[in-house]
C-alpha cells in the first residue's frame, strides 16, 4: 500500500509547474488531483502555536498575580473593568500597556491556533487517494 505522506524521490520528466498543472486539471473526475497533506509539519506547527498560547497564558496569569498582590487600587480596577484598562493605557500606564499588549497578542495567537486546528481537521478528513491514481500522479511529480 502506498502512503501519500511518504517522501518520494522526485523524478524529473521535464514537466514544469505549468504543464504538470495542466495535466492534473485536465482529469475530468479530478482523480489525479492529489497533493500531500504534510501531516508531520502541520502537527509541528500546531505544537509551536500551542506553546506560544501557553506562554501567553502564563504571562497573563503572572500579571493577574501581580494585580492580586498590588495595593494599587487603580491597577486592580483596570484588571476588573475594560474601560479602566483602556483609560490607563491611554495615560501610558506601563502595567496596563503590558496587559493590553498581552491580551491583544493572545487574541491573535489564539485565533491563529483555532483556525489552524479547524483547517487541519478538515484536511485530515479528506479521503485517501486510490492506489492507481496515486501511482500515476507520483510518476509525473514535478
Amino acid at each position: 500500500m502506498n502512503d501519500i505522506e511518504k517522501p518520494t524521490e522526485i523524478i524529473d520528466h521535464g514537466l514544469g509547474f505549468a504543464e504538470a498543472s495542466r495535466l492534473l486539471a485536465s482529469d475530468v473526475d479530478s482523480e489525479s488531483f492529489i497533493f500531500r497533506k504534510f501531516n508531520r509539519l502541520s502537527a509541528r506547527n500546531i505544537w509551536y502555536l500551542q506553546c506560544e498560547v501557553l506562554a501567553l497564558e502564563e504571562k497573563l496569569e503572572k500579571l493577574d498575580r501581580l494585580v492580586d498582590r498590588s495595593t494599587d487600587t487603580s491597577l486592580q480596577e483596570s484588571a476588573r473593568k475594560w474601560e479602566m484598562l483602556v483609560i490607563q493605557c491611554n495615560e501610558g500606564e506601563p502595567r496596563a500597556l503590558e496587559m493590553m499588549a498581552t491580551v491583544r497578542e493572545l487574541r491573535a495567537r489564539l485565533r491563529e491556533y483555532h483556525e489552524t486546528l479547524k483547517l487541519q481537521s478538515e484536511i485530515a478528513s479528506m479521503h485517501r487517494p486510490e492506489g492507481r491514481a496515486l501511482q500515476a500522479t507520483r510518476h509525473f511529480t514535478v
